[in-house]
């Protein structure tokens, strides 16, 4: 018999996230199963609202699936609609991949339309030993290959300053996705420096925005957008990493696309210190909580767009000294 079993992503990061330890016991089982009944059906995050096939399969009864329906509600993992429960975020977290032989064709022609050659021709243990042996992402030393930082399917290219050493875990998971949109962190600061000069330098990466569609009357308002949008576009990648920033950031903000624009209209080396940004606000953030846990002063968080504009990122905040035996 050609029986071939489905499966689901399940992350590491379900240790430390808040909606998850919110969750009763009941409802993570009933998570879980949600999870794999909608892998099972494959239907892209989607399934049918039926109570009480649900509780058959889930071996549960009506009135626990039903409550645990109402808490997965309130942490705004499923919305129920019309008979239907929605997944929210199935597709950016349960993205289907190809199999081995053709991600390695599409490597290959990737590589092929930017002009380079079919495999990466580069000693594996310089990258490695540059790194010290180590994943940048996780800091693992088991299982190390080379990995893109931007993605060759993303226009990235074989420059040393865009390769890194990573464990073979993280590669995977991440595939032919930037960092950030993978979901993962670069906790190498030489690595993070060398991106950065990457992306300076780089003007191969210029990847198509989405298109706007706009819809009549023709506003001011809608003029302006698309000429902010005009503006930034082809800068995909760089927005991830700054979309990272201003999520974090925990001031006043206003959309993506506004303070994109006003960074790169504000500062011509934005490129360059664009991977400055989240490891400045992190900074900060940890600076505010040590200052607020001994009752000293901190000053609120201004604008993002003040923060900007003044280069707040390469600000050093005090230090607290907590008193000890030493």
């Amino acid at each position: 018999m050609d029986f071939k079993m489905k499966w689901f992503r399940m992350y590491s990061d379900i240790l430390d996230d808040h909606k998850i330890a919110k969750m009763s016991p009941k409802t993570f089982k009933i998570f879980v199963f949600l999870l794999a009944l909608t892998s099972d059906e494959e239907t892209d995050g989607v399934i049918s609202l039926d109570i009480d096939d649900m509780a058959w399969r889930f071996r549960i009864t009506k009135t626990v699936l039903q409550k645990s329906f109402k808490e997965l509600e309130k942490l705004s993992i499923i919305e129920t609609n019309n008979g239907e429960i929605n997944l929210i975020n199935w597709d950016k977290r349960q993205f289907k991949s190809d199999d081995s032989n053709e991600r390695v064709k599409k490597y290959r022609e990737n590589r092929k339309k930017l002009g380079l050659k079919p495999n990466l021709n580069i000693d594996n243990t310089i990258i490695f030993s540059r790194d010290n042996n180590r994943c940048v992402y996780c800091g693992s030393s088991k299982n190390l290959c080379v990995d893109h930082i931007i993605p060759i399917v993303q226009g990235g290219t074989d420059d040393q300053n865009n390769l890194v050493t990573a464990c073979k875990q993280c590669n995977s998971g991440k595939s032919g996705r930037t960092p950030d949109q993978a979901g993962l962190k670069i906790i190498d600061k030489s690595a993070m420096e060398r991106l950065s000069l990457y992306l300076a330098d780089s003007k191969q990466l210029q990847i198509d925005n989405v298109t706007v569609t706009e819809t009549p009357p023709y506003t001011e308002q809608i003029q302006k957008q698309k000429q902010t949008q005009t503006r930034t576009n082809g800068y995909a990648v760089e927005k991830e990493f700054f979309q990272s920033a201003l999520k974090t950031y925990k001031g006043t903000k206003r959309g993506l696309e506004v303070e994109f624009d006003n960074f790169i209209k504000k500062h011509k080396d934005w490129k360059s210190v664009l991977p400055e940004l989240l490891p400045a606000i992190e900074n900060r953030i940890e600076a505010s909580d040590n200052h607020k846990s001994t009752g000293a002063f901190f000053p609120e968080w201004a604008n993002f767009s003040t923060w900007i504009n003044q280069r707040k990122w390469e600000e050093e905040y005090p230090t607290i000294k907590t008193g000890g035996p030493f």
